[in-house]
């Protein structure tokens, strides 16, 4: 038995079986692997047959601002707007460098979909992206469980207004 199949795993197998008796060899056996998207299983989920057109990842179904792919990658959900606790939040640091600290919980299922935090002085400016290591930013991932990562990223900045976002790709 494979434990955890992977599209690595698609082979062609013997199986040779022993006892005190002997050994037997099985006939050869092909394994196909069908990797299933993490994605459209969830739209699957909850908008079962609707799952292409009220489940597609642009789609904002339960009209709360946040469309099905983001709510996908913080896992909450499609038809309730009431999804408060899964989103971002922002707070100011004023430990050491002060910064704003922008914070959510990711999906595990959803760690491959390419995420960014991007930030501006003023909403009409220029949104600059943050990336560890450069301009004294930090992100963090801790996991939480086996469902969940905690995602931090610290933006040092001494300004009076700081805006953030998350964007997917």
């Amino acid at each position: 038995m494979i434990p955890s199949a992977s599209a690595a795993d698609a082979a062609t197998y013997i199986v040779i079986v022993s006892n005190t008796a002997g050994s037997v060899e099985s006939a050869t056996a092909v394994v196909t692997v069908n990797v299933i998207d993490p994605y459209f299983n969830w739209a699957l989920d909850h908008f079962g047959e609707n799952a292409a057109t009220n489940g597609a990842p642009n789609v904002d179904f339960d009209n709360d601002g946040l469309v099905n792919k983001l709510e996908f990658f913080l896992w909450s959900n499609p038809k309730s707007g009431a999804s408060g606790d899964m989103q971002p939040t922002a707070d100011r640091s004023t430990i050491g460098t002060p910064a704003l600290v922008f914070s959510f919980k990711r999906a595990k299922v959803a760690q491959n979909l390419p995420w960014s935090v991007e930030f501006a002085s003023a909403l009409g400016n220029t949104w600059n992206i943050a990336v560890h290591g450069q301009n004294g930013a930090a992100i963090q991932t801790t996991s939480i469980d086996a469902d969940f990562d905690d995602v931090t990223v610290t933006i040092p900045t001494t300004a009076d207004r700081i805006f953030a976002r998350l964007r997917l790709e």
